[in-house]
């Protein structure tokens, strides 16, 4: 596919301000910038052999996660939420064989 490794910023929406805080009424992960790593492309040694390693990392708003300054009951659904929502643009910007936990 010609992708080489290096990090791909993903901006699907550019706001005036791109580092402007998000509440989290107007949160939505398909609308936000993430960063796309495959380092094993560049260094094998990373993953076995025919496989690689892929990181994805995204701004949220740390209200998101909270409730009375304690961690959301809903933390570990919400997470998993927007996990499987960055996985599923990243297969949209970089196409790969099927995740399998």
């Amino acid at each position: 596919m010609g992708f080489d490794g290096a990090l791909i910023h993903y901006y699907p929406t550019i706001r005036k301000n791109p580092w402007e805080e998000i509440d989290e009424e107007e949160f939505d992960i398909e609308k936000e910038r993430m960063a796309i790593r495959m380092d094993s492309i560049k260094n094998p040694m990373l993953a076995p052999i025919g496989k690689h390693t892929v990181a994805i990392a995204a701004f949220t708003p740390y209200e998101l996660f909270t409730h009375g300054g304690h961690a959301s009951p809903h933390y570990t659904e919400i997470k998993e939420e927007i996990v499987h929502n960055m996985i599923g643009i990243t297969e949209k910007v970089i196409p790969v064989c099927p995740v399998i936990f």
